[in-house]
């Protein structure tokens, strides 16, 4: 199995856990690009994805897509001396994000710090929460999907980082 591939399966696994067969196929097709890759964004009938019947559609071609368009961003995260704060910050929204949800009342979002540190995770957020959007994840859906990737590619920012390189070689957008 490809290192892309292999993550491919890893975020499937904790973000959509109905897409972890699919995922090497759908990596596949990621990395061919041309009509395999566009075909991967055809808006379909099916419903499958970690969370729930209806909820939406095949979700991983766009992490797969989110990820491709930020790789310099993630290179700076997990390249940096920093990566420790990076984690503490990622596993902290998480928490934070379970916990508005659990609780159901609304809580005012802590601002990210102007520190040039953090621009690489505010772009992550932004555009994986975009991509994610454009899938049919609701905002709160979005934000929980880009937390567990992040915290999943920084508990291993080693092979995360042969990870993000390789699918950034797939060639042109969608």
């Amino acid at each position: 199995m490809s290192l892309v591939n292999d993550w491919s399966v890893r975020i499937a696994e904790e973000i959509a856990p109905d897409e972890v067969e699919l995922a090497p196929i759908l990596a596949d097709a990621f990395m061919a690009g041309g009509k395999e890759r566009k075909e991967l964004f055809a808006k379909g009938g099916s419903t499958v994805g970690g969370f729930g019947s209806g909820a939406m559609a095949i979700v991983l071609p766009y992490i797969l897509q989110a990820l491709w368009m930020l790789g310099q961003p993630l290179f700076t995260i997990l390249a940096s001396d920093s990566i420790t704060k990076f984690f503490e910050c990622v596993t902290n929204a998480i928490k934070l994000l379970q916990t508005v949800k659990e609780q159901k009342a609304k809580i005012a979002q802590p601002l990210i710090p102007s520190e040039n540190l953090y621009a690489p995770l505010h772009e992550i957020i932004k555009v994986m929460g975009k991509e994610l959007k454009t899938a049919g994840l609701n905002k709160d859906q979005a934000d929980l999907v880009t937390f567990r990737v992040l915290k999943l590619m920084l508990e291993q920012p080693q092979q995360a980082t042969l990870f993000v390189q390789q699918l950034t070689r797939s060639g042109a957008k969608k």
